[in-house]
C-alpha cells in the first residue's frame, strides 16, 4: 500500500492538472483582453490628437494665405459631415464657399468622423483677406470610434486652439 501512495505523490509532482492548466490558459487570455482594449484606445487617441493637429496646420495655412493675400483672394477651410467619407477642403474665393476653388481635399482618417457639424451638415470658416479674422467664431469637433472627441475652435480675430 505504501508503494502505491508513493507513486500517486510522484506523479502528481511531475505533472499539471487539467484544472491547473485551465487556470493558466484562463489567466493568460484575460492579460490578453486587457492589453488589447488598451492598445486599441491608444490607437484610436493617437489617431485622434494627429487628426486634430493636422486639421489645425490646415486651418493655420488657410489664415496665412488670408494674410497675405496670396493669389489677391480670401482663403478657408470647408468641413463637410457625409456619411462615411467626413472631409474638408481647403480652398480660395473671391465672395464665399460656393463661388470658390478648392486648393487641396483632405479625408479624415479610419475611424475618425466629425460629430460637429453634424450628420449630413458641414460649416465653412472664411479668413478675411490681410487681417485673417473671421465673421463668427466657428467649432469643429471629431470623434474617435472610441468616442473620444477633440474641439477645434476659430475665434473672431483668427486665433486657432484645439481643446
Amino acid at each position: 500500500m505504501l508503494h502505491s501512495n508513493n507513486r500517486m505523490s510522484i506523479h502528481s509532482k511531475l505533472g499539471l492538472t487539467l484544472l491547473e492548466i485551465l487556470i493558466v490558459i484562463t489567466i493568460v487570455m484575460l492579460i490578453t483582453v486587457l492589453a488589447v482594449t488598451t492598445f486599441g484606445g491608444l490607437v484610436f487617441s493617437s489617431n485622434l490628437e494627429e487628426a486634430a493637429r493636422k486639421i489645425q496646420l490646415d486651418l493655420r495655412r488657410a489664415r496665412q494665405s488670408s494674410l497675405a493675400g496670396t493669389d489677391n483672394k480670401t482663403w478657408g477651410v470647408h468641413f463637410e459631415n457625409v456619411a462615411g467619407t467626413d472631409y474638408y477642403e481647403i480652398f480660395y474665393t473671391d465672395t464665399d464657399y460656393g463661388a470658390g476653388t478648392a486648393s487641396e481635399t483632405i479625408y479624415l482618417p479610419a475611424g475618425i468622423s466629425f460629430s460637429s457639424p453634424e450628420a449630413s451638415a458641414s460649416s465653412t470658416v472664411i479668413f478675411t483677406r490681410i487681417s485673417g479674422e473671421v465673421d463668427a467664431s466657428v467649432t469643429t469637433t471629431i470623434q474617435s470610434i472610441n468616442a473620444d472627441t477633440k474641439d477645434i475652435a476659430v475665434q473672431t480675430f483668427g486665433q486657432i486652439v484645439t481643446e
